[in-house]
């Protein structure tokens, strides 16, 4: 077995998650000499690696929502609620360009139960190391320059560690 966890290390170590799965397909025929099924055993390692690969999303403060709804409408604040579930739409909500540091978007740009809110958002990270996105999702008549400074904030502290953690497995 010590061949088998040498050679994988040797393929997979250092890539990004996204490319170890198509490291190991390219294991195959040396991974036959040693398991009884290394299409089972890939399968498995790729659907664990698939799952961790997945974006990830944290949504906190949900109930503050709450204190800057303008209707009294039980059916917008649950389409609002249902709107932070799915990750999908997440992602496209929170999306920033390339080009910007921050991005802010109103919320009626893109979902009228979100019509009232506007969302802040900006990349932290390294392309290399990993990259992430944070935003703050609000009122429309946000202090927006106080948001932006703490997101700005978050995105310097996020990055540093997100370096730090990277450069500790380099050493």
């Amino acid at each position: 077995m010590e061949p088998v966890i040498r050679a994988i290390n040797d393929r997979v170590i250092g890539l990004p998650l996204s490319q170890v799965p198509a490291q190991l397909q390219a294991l195959t025929p040396f991974l036959t000499k040693y398991l009884q099924d290394p299409g089972n055993f890939l399968d498995v390692f790729g659907n664990i690696l698939s799952k961790a690969v997945e974006d990830q999303v944290f949504v906190d403060g949900k109930l503050n929502l709450l204190d800057f709804t303008k209707s009294n409408d039980v059916q917008q604040i649950k389409a609002l609620y249902s709107l932070l579930e799915e990750r999908p739409l997440l992602g496209k909500l929170t999306a920033t360009d390339a080009n910007q540091d921050v991005s802010v978007r109103f919320g009626d740009d893109f979902a009228k139960s979100l019509s009232d809110y506007s969302i802040v958002s900006a990349t932290y990270g390294d392309p290399h190391a990993g990259q992430g996105i944070i935003a703050i999702l609000g009122p429309t008549n946000m202090p927006y320059s106080k948001m932006i400074g703490i997101l700005g904030a978050f995105q310097q502290e996020l990055t540093a560690r997100l370096l730090n953690y990277y450069k500790n497995f380099e050493e």
